[in-house]
């Protein structure tokens, strides 16, 4: 059964999801051999993309942006709709919607924004992975700064 991980955020700027992503991302390829990042649209795709060129200028961490990049490979894969059969590891959801097929994968990592609406949203997920008996955590950002010890 997929393990899910609620993440609350500390910052309250834009890109604080986005750059929380890259650490996600960097840390779940440590113990998973494939990422989808789920986005609400093909603009924080693209948002992504970049921030991942630049995250971490010596230690890249090879991505692909679908569908334009459809037809590469790499262990992590950004898109808007549901993720390729390859991905089933670790699906991050960046949107406010339950991600797709969010069932075969081994982890589903939530962030959630400081803006109470998208808060609101956050834990109406919440209540629904819980009704349906998921394995739920929860990492404050806000009180631990450390983002290593809580993936």
């Amino acid at each position: 059964m997929t393990r899910v991980d609620f993440y609350q955020l500390a910052d309250t700027s834009s890109r604080a999801p986005l750059l929380t992503s890259c650490k996600l991302i960097k840390k779940a390829l440590q113990a998973h051999s494939h990422v989808y990042v789920q986005v609400p649209d093909l603009r924080t795709g693209e948002q992504l993309d970049e921030l991942l060129w630049q995250f971490e200028p010596d230690a890249f961490i090879p991505h692909v942006l679908l569908p334009r990049d459809e037809k590469l490979s790499a262990n992590v894969a950004i898109g808007v709709g549901a993720a390729p059969d390859l991905y089933a590891g670790v699906l991050i959801n960046l949107s406010d919607a339950l991600p797709h097929q969010f069932q075969r994968f081994e982890r589903l990592l939530e962030l959630v924004p400081a803006s109470e609406e998208q808060r609101l949203k956050a834990r109406e997920r919440y209540g629904y992975y819980k009704q349906r008996g998921y394995p739920l955590q929860y990492h404050n950002l806000e009180k631990s700064h450390n983002l290593e010890k809580n993936a």
